[in-house]
């Protein structure tokens, strides 16, 4: 589903031992640090306390399962979103549905997001 050029744009950076590292080291610190912070900050009672967007795709829309809407409420008290026909790369899969919800998000919230 992704087109030629962005599929061309990832293998280029993806041949970049660096940009290989880093990704490794973003899911590596999710383990580690960034979940001792989420722990600390749920803890604390810490929300965002910013509008939160969030796009999932219908796929995650299961009975029985938190909503991921409802999940993002969990962090932020002012939370916004919408489901998509496109996957995990929603901008490439889907992008006139990301535009869609994006462009109000952003007008509702100019300067503040």
């Amino acid at each position: 589903m992704i087109e030629a050029a962005a599929r061309e744009a990832y293998r280029a950076a993806f041949r970049d031992p660096a940009v290989r590292h880093a990704i490794c080291e973003d899911y590596r610190a999710a383990l580690a640090e960034d979940l001792a912070h989420d722990q600390a900050d749920r803890a604390a009672g810490r929300k965002l306390d910013c509008p939160v967007l969030v796009l999932w795709p219908h796929s995650q829309e299961k009975p029985g399962r938190l909503h991921p809407a409802g999940i993002w409420r969990l962090w932020a008290g002012d939370v916004t979103g919408v489901a998509t026909s496109g996957g995990h790369l929603q901008p490439e899969d889907c992008p006139d549905e990301v535009t869609v919800a994006l462009v109000p998000f952003f007008a509702a919230n100019p300067g503040g997001v």
